[in-house]
């Protein structure tokens, strides 16, 4: 059991220790750790028949980047939510537009933390939650991203049903935001209802593209989720949080700048014992820069035609990293040929057409110490038969 002290405060002197614990502790484990962390407010059934001053805070974390255009569509659906304890906390990423400025005018109740560097999606995030978090629940949300009114306490709700949920999504949608345009529109199409992921570990959106016509309307369980609107719950990510070589916590992988970091997250916390929960209540719309066109080989490179050079090391290189990092050979035979075979595809295709980023392998050797250490400190309480459960 990880003890409640074990905050995003510094650790010193427990390497040891810890790497013991999180061999030996086993899944059962997991229990005695959320029961901690939800004692106080563990009389909780549904948010609509509790009085508002026992309702759990949620902290919702936004990133922003030159992200004026966004601010006052997103931060209007937020404060119109029903949910009553809602605490909003804004790290702007260096941005030379006005989003600073524009945030102090108009939303002067909202915190805004200026960053002089562009730290990215894993360092920003883990800024706000070891120096901005309050509270059982962070909502790590999109500035691109509009909710419906009910998101955050449809979320709230599932995760109180289910004590071992450490992440919960609902139904995102696409939103057509194009301003210059005059195009403000919320589709009927589905951006994600979760994570998915297969055999060669390749991992997609359940149903990205598709028509909502009331597929999934099931709760239930995900594989993950994805980072553009989920509700983590807090003693989860303290529970699975790296610590690094300056004795800060990291729940998302540093090494990764932005893009798939979420994915990582996702696979540890699975293999830590925790659950992802799907709320299908919970809608939002996303404004998604670049979707996913099918799986076939032709619609992959169109994929990846379609991103950004950066984006495209990025994916590459994290990909490599999340995959080594959590893979096991114990997940079977089926598994390990596929993700060979899927390997040296997509060797041969940077090779052949995105020879930029090759120079990705090398980023990698440099760092194979550094993984090996953040492997090892991956909290495996799962047995590696129950991961490959999930695999499609």
């Amino acid at each position: 059991m990880v003890p409640r002290k074990f905050g995003w405060g510094n650790w010193r002197g427990l390497a040891s220790a810890k790497r013991m614990h999180r061999t030996h502790t086993g899944v059962g484990g997991i229990h005695t750790i959320i029961r901690q962390q939800r004692d106080s407010y563990y009389a909780f059934m549904t948010l609509s028949q509790t009085p508002t001053t026992t309702a759990p805070l949620v902290t919702v974390g936004i990133l922003t980047y030159n992200s004026e255009r966004y601010l006052r569509r997103c931060l209007d659906s937020l404060l119109a939510q029903d949910y009553p304890a809602v605490r909003i906390v804004i790290l702007d990423n260096a941005s030379h537009d006005q989003t600073v400025h524009f945030l102090r005018e108009h939303y002067p109740s909202v915190s805004v933390v200026p960053s002089v560097d562009n730290l990215g999606f894993s360092k920003g995030h883990n800024r706000l939650l070891r120096e901005s978090t309050a509270g059982p629940y962070y909502l790590c949300l999109n500035v691109d991203i509009v909710l419906e009114r009910t998101f955050i306490r449809e979320l709230v709700e599932v995760a109180e049903r289910h004590p071992q949920a450490s992440a919960v999504s609902g139904k995102l949608k696409r939103w057509d935001f194009r301003p210059e345009a005059g195009v403000d529109r919320q589709t009927n199409y589905i951006d994600t209802v979760g994570l998915q992921i297969d055999h060669a570990q390749r991992v997609t959106d359940i149903s990205q593209g598709e028509m909502d016509e009331g597929q999934h309307q099931k709760e239930c369980q995900r594989w993950g989720l994805s980072g553009a609107a989920v509700l983590y719950r807090v003693s989860a990510l303290r529970d699975v949080a790296y610590r690094n070589d300056r004795q800060l916590s990291e729940a998302f992988d540093e090494t990764m700048f932005m893009y798939k970091e979420d994915v990582d997250l996702a696979y540890r916390l699975q293999w830590a014992g925790y659950e992802a929960w799907y709320a299908p209540k919970a809608v939002a719309y996303h404004d998604r820069t670049v979707h996913a066109r099918g799986d076939g080989v032709l619609q992959m490179i169109q994929n990846r035609w379609l991103k950004d050079k950066h984006i495209q090391k990025w994916s590459y290189r994290n990909q490599r990293w999340l995959v080594a990092k959590n893979w096991s050979y114990n997940f079977g035979l089926r598994a390990t040929l596929a993700r060979w075979w899927f390997g040296v595809r997509a060797l041969v295709y940077i090779t052949l057409l995105e020879t930029e980023t090759l120079g990705t392998l090398w980023w990698h050797w440099q760092r194979k110490s550094e993984l090996i250490e953040r492997r090892e400190a991956v909290v495996r309480r799962r047995k590696p038969a129950e991961m490959a459960g999930w695999f499609q």
